[in-house]
Order: structure tokens, then C-alpha cells, then sequence
């Protein structure tokens, strides 16, 4: 089966690529032409470039492809209304390219999120509008939600790290159960999405099965800087808000993408977050197997060798 992924040098794509390899089942990799693409080059890869905004490219790179992995898109934008782009327009720009009377494409797994269940952000309706676009497309298609991913080649716990240096942090909620997935166990769950059957359209969640409370995170951060556990202090509601109006404000002045704005502030603020990846263990014969303890040293050891904890 010969498979494409696109996103090839975002966290989980690249990540995805690697495994793909070293099972026996290279991939291709689809890149945007502003990509930098020198990991994938020197890990082998056959890499082939497309325009998500015209779809220019998109057919020639699903040539001779069964199965599609739709990692491209992803939470962290300049502007809000670039989530729209990255998450659903892309993906529209996908099925057109596999409804072409050329393609070969038999199998779609489409990477979604937790915050496309019950939207509450932009971001957010972005990925549920592009569920409802591979429901109502002609290719098979599986969609996996899982929570925050994190582990070694993603700073987005870098926060965390650096509150525990400082010795206090700023949390919106100490207390409530968030989960979370280790990349390796996301891809692993990929991977046996492409072997499955299901029906198209099924939508299966998927975590570690720890959900921790961020007080607890912190602590076990603690641990493992070998510093006492930090001062925590709840944000009010308000200021999370606002310090989310000012970290998008300096994104959009430094012409940078950033992951935390008003709408992650949002996100951040929602209670209902309790996942069951009952239906994953049960169908694609799927487990978690990297425990929180575990993917956080992993973590904690490569922002370490970044030199970016500060």
C-alpha cells in the first residue's frame, strides 16, 4: 500500500514518516513549497510539494497512492481566522484531488481533534467542518480526536517547564482532569487506522487513559527538575482572555504563528473534557503504551538538549 501523508514536517507527520519507514511501508510525503524539508530528505523520503489554496500539485502527489494520512493543518496561526485555511479548506482541497477520475485513493484517515466534539473556538470549528467534509466526500474515511500531543520534537508543555524553573504558575484550572497522547502512541493509532475496515465516517477518540490535573503535571514536572513543586496560581477567567488577546497581537506584529491565543484561552477554559477511547481499543485493537511519566522525561530530556527551558 503505498501512502501518503500530508503535514510531513509538522510534529506528528514527520514523526508518522519515520515510523511508516522503519515498519517497512515508506511513505510519501506531501510538503508545502515553503517547507523545509531536510530531515525528511536525509531520512529517505520521497517528498512531493502542493499549494493548499489553489490545490495545484495535490493529484500528481496522490499518484499511484491508496491511503492518505491528512495530518496538514494544526492549531498554531497567526491570525484566527487562518484556522479556517489550515483545517478545513485543506482538507476540501484534498477530496477534491482524490475525487479526480485518476485517483487511486481507497483509504482516508483524517487527524482531527478533541476540540472538533463539542466546538467552542475557532479552531475548533474548523475541524469539525472538516469531518463534515470527508462525510460527504467519495474516499472511506477514519477520524481520530485525540487530546493535547506532546513529546520529544513539540514545545508546546515548554510552559509548564519554564513555570517550574520560575517557581510559580499561572494555570486557569489546578484541579481539572485534562488528558492527554504521546505522538508515538497517536501514530501508532494511525497506522492501524490504515489496516482497518471501518466504516467511513467513524470517529474514534483516543488518549493515554491518565487524565492529570495540571497541578499534578506541574509536580511531576518538579520531579523531574529536581526543584520543589511551584506556587500555583488560578487565572481568572478575564485575564486568561487577555493574555491571549496579547500573545496573538505580538504573533501577528512579529509575523509569527503562535499556538496560545483568544481562542486557546477558550479551549483552555472548557470543562468537558473526559475522553473514551473505548471504541479505539476495541476496533483497531489499539493501546496506549508511552505513560505520562515517561513521555514527560522524554519531553523534560530533549527541551533540555534545545537549550530551551531558559
Amino acid at each position: 500500500m503505498t501512502i501518503l501523508v500530508t503535514g510531513a514536517t509538522g510534529f506528528v507527520g514527520t514523526r508518522l514518516c519515520a515510523e511508516l519507514r522503519h515498519i517497512g511501508r515508506p511513505p510519501r510525503a506531501l510538503v508545502r513549497k515553503e517547507s523545509v524539508t531536510r530531515d525528511l530528505e536525509a531520512a529517505g523520503h520521497r517528498i512531493s510539494v502542493a499549494d493548499w489554496e489553489t490545490g495545484a500539485g495535490l493529484e500528481a502527489a496522490m499518484e499511484g497512492a491508496e491511503a492518505v494520512v491528512h495530518c496538514a493543518g494544526g492549531g498554531r496561526v497567526r491570525r484566527r481566522r487562518d484556522y479556517w485555511q489550515q483545517n478545513t479548506v485543506t482538507t476540501r482541497r484534498l477530496l477534491e484531488a482524490i475525487a479526480s477520475p485518476a485517483s487511486t485513493v481507497k483509504r482516508l484517515v483524517l487527524l482531527s481533534s478533541l476540540a472538533a466534539r463539542e466546538p467552542v473556538s475557532r479552531y475548533g470549528e474548523s475541524k469539525k467542518a472538516a469531518e463534515q467534509l470527508t462525510r460527504d466526500g467519495s474516499v472511506p474515511t477514519a477520524i481520530l480526536r485525540p487530546p493535547g500531543i506532546y513529546g520529544a520534537g513539540d514545545d508546546r508543555l515548554l510552559p509548564l517547564f519554564r513555570s517550574v524553573k520560575r517557581g510559580w504558575a499561572m494555570v486557569p484550572h489546578q484541579h481539572l482532569l485534562v488528558p492527554w497522547l504521546h505522538v508515538d502512541d497517536c501514530v501508532r493509532a494511525i497506522i492501524a487506522c490504515l489496516d482497518s475496515d471501518l466504516p467511513s465516517g467513524t470517529v474514534l477518540e483516543v488518549d493515554d487513559g491518565q487524565p492529570r490535573a495540571l497541578g499534578d503535571i506541574l509536580n511531576l514536572i518538579a520531579g523531574l527538575m529536581d526543584r520543589r513543586p511551584p506556587r500555583v496560581v488560578q487565572l481568572p477567567a478575564p485575564a486568561l482572555y487577555s493574555a491571549g488577546a496579547i500573545a496573538e497581537l505580538g504573533a501577528l506584529l512579529r509575523g509569527q504563528s503562535t499556538l496560545f491565543n483568544r481562542d486557546k484561552a477558550r479551549e483552555l477554559l472548557r470543562k468537558d473534557l473526559a475522553m473514551d477511547a473505548s471504541l479505539a481499543r476495541r476496533v483497531l485493537g489499539w493501546a496506549p503504551q508511552v505513560a505520562l511519566e515517561v513521555g514527560l522525561a522524554e519531553t523534560y530530556d530533549w527541551l533540555s538538549t534545545q537549550g530551551r527551558l531558559g
